[in-house]
C-alpha cells in the first residue's frame, strides 16, 4: 500500500542568504506586492540528505559511477579486469525490469543515491553469481545476468528512506538590503554618508514550505 503525506510547515530563519543565483544574489520572487526571498526545493533537499546520513550514521553519495566502483571493488578482490568490468556493467543492466541505461564511458544515465556500503553489497552479489557472469561474458546480448530484484533493492534502499518532494519556499516578510562593507580609505569629505563597497539582500522571516512524502 502506498501512503502519501502532505506537510505544510513554518520555519523561522535568521538574517541569511539561503539560496543564491548565478550572480551571487539571493533568488527572489514577486509575491503579495513585495519582493521576497525564494528558496528552491533543491537547496534544502541536500540538507535533508545530510540529516538522514547523520541520523543513520552511514555515509551516502549521489553518483553515476556505480558500475566503475563495483568494477574497482572486484578488481581489488583479484577478479580479471574484463570480467570485473562486465560485472559492473551488469549491475546497471540488471536493475529492475528494464535496467538502468549507461553511457559510452560506462556511467549510468541517471544519478543514483546509495550508501557507501552498497558498493560492497553489489560486489558480493556479483561474487555469488560469478559463474553466470563468466558464462555470459562475451555474448552480444547477455541480458540480465544478476537478479534484478536484489540489485534494485540495494540501489533504492537509501532513496526510499527520504522519498519526499519539497516545494518552493518563500518568507512571509519582504527582503531587505544591508551593506557588505565600507571603504575605510575614502578621502575625508570625499563622500557623504557611508562609502559602501556593495550590497546584498538578506531576509529574516518565517519560511513556509510544503512537502509531499511517499512510502
Amino acid at each position: 500500500m502506498t501512503l502519501y503525506l502532505d506537510l505544510s510547515a513554518l520555519q523561522s530563519v535568521p538574517a541569511a542568504n539561503l539560496n543564491r543565483d548565478d550572480l551571487g544574489s539571493p533568488k527572489q520572487v514577486r509575491y503579495g506586492n513585495a519582493s521576497r526571498i525564494r528558496v528552491s526545493s533543491q537547496s534544502w533537499k541536500r540538507a535533508i540528505r545530510l540529516g538522514v546520513e547523520q541520523d543513520l550514521g552511514e555515509k551516502a553519495a549521489r553518483t553515476r559511477l556505480v558500475p566503475a566502483k563495483v568494477q574497482h571493488a572486484l578488481q581489488k578482490a583479484d577478479w580479471p579486469a574484463e570480467l570485473a568490468a562486465f560485472a559492473g556493467a551488469q549491475v546497471a543492466a540488471s536493475a529492475g525490469k528494464k535496467g538502468i541505461g549507461t553511457e559510452a564511458a560506462g556511467h549510468t544515465s541517471v544519478l543514483l543515491f546509495l550508501p557507501e556500503a552498497a558498493i560492497d553489497e553489489l560486489a558480493a552479489v556479483c561474487a555469488e553469481h560469478r559463474q553466470a557472469l563468466e558464462a555470459a561474458q562475451g555474448k552480444k546480448k547477455p541480458g540480465q545476468v544478476l537478479p534484478p530484484h536484489q540489485i534494485e533493492q540495494i540501489l533504492k534502499r537509501r532513496t526510499a528512506s527520504i522519498s519526499c518532494c519539497p516545494a518552493l519556499k518563500m518568507p512571509t516578510r519582504a527582503a531587505f538590503t544591508v551593506p557588505t562593507s565600507d571603504d575605510g580609505d575614502a578621502p575625508p569629505g570625499g563622500c557623504s554618508g557611508g562609502a559602501l563597497v556593495g550590497k546584498v539582500s538578506f531576509s529574516s522571516a518565517r519560511c513556509r514550505c510544503f512537502k509531499a512524502a511517499r512510502r
